[in-house]
């Protein structure tokens, strides 16, 4: 699993591979709520991206994470949404939006 999110002002990507936990990058936002986006290219070259405002689009790592080890489900990755946490605070998502691009 590879994933971008928010913890407390920190932007965090991170990779599950193997069972084992490592974080590929951390920067600070100013935004409590930023819209957050992946770019997949070349079908699992993944580049991650913030924004305040869903307008103005912020890169997160300046080189394509390579995904090939991602497990497939069926012929393609497929992305979702998750919530790790307590079970009393649920995570919202306001927005949730699928773009497939030829």
């Amino acid at each position: 699993m590879v994933v971008i999110g928010v913890q407390h002002n920190e932007l965090i990507v991170k990779r599950v591979r193997d069972g084992r936990e490592t974080t590929l990058s951390r920067s600070e936002t100013e935004s409590t709520h930023p819209f957050l986006k992946i770019k997949v290219s070349n079908g699992c070259m993944l580049t991650f991206f913030h924004s305040p405002d869903g307008k103005s689009w912020y890169r997160v790592n300046d080189t394509p994470l390579d995904g090939s080890f991602l497990v497939r489900w069926d012929r393609v990755a497929r992305p979702g949404l998750i919530h790790r946490g307590r079970t009393n605070e649920p995570a919202v998502f306001n927005y949730f939006n699928l773009n497939h691009i030829h």
